[in-house]
């Protein structure tokens, strides 16, 4: 059974003040996500970039190491597929540059 107090509280109408502080906390807790999902992101798209998929118990190990859910590691995995396009498995691997907002990668052969 749902509890719908909670959707009355949401109902509500607020203040702009309050509307304001709500939007700058998703922000915030958005902001840190991104943050904390591009190292994980990185390592997978290394490892797919050389071994062209992930080996049996890399994806566990790799979701023990930075404190998240296998499901967000798989997701993770797709977009490295996505991003080496048919470059899989070849041994390019990325570099990547930061400038302000944007990033940017550069493909470099490591065998």
């Amino acid at each position: 059974m749902r509890n719908f107090t909670m959707k009355k509280n949401w109902s509500k109408q607020v203040s702009n003040i309050e509307a304001a502080r709500r939007a700058a906390g998703r922000r915030r807790i958005n902001a840190q996500r991104k943050k904390q999902a591009f190292p994980r992101r990185m390592a997978i798209l290394q490892l797919v970039s050389v071994h062209g998929k992930l080996l049996r118990g890399q994806q566990k190990e790799l979701a023990e190491k930075y404190a998240v859910h296998k499901s967000a590691i798989s997701r993770d995995y797709k977009w490295a597929l996505n991003c080496c396009g048919g470059m899989v498995g070849s041994g390019i691997m990325p570099t990547v540059s930061f400038r302000g907002a944007k990033t940017s990668f550069t493909w470099t052969y490591r065998g």
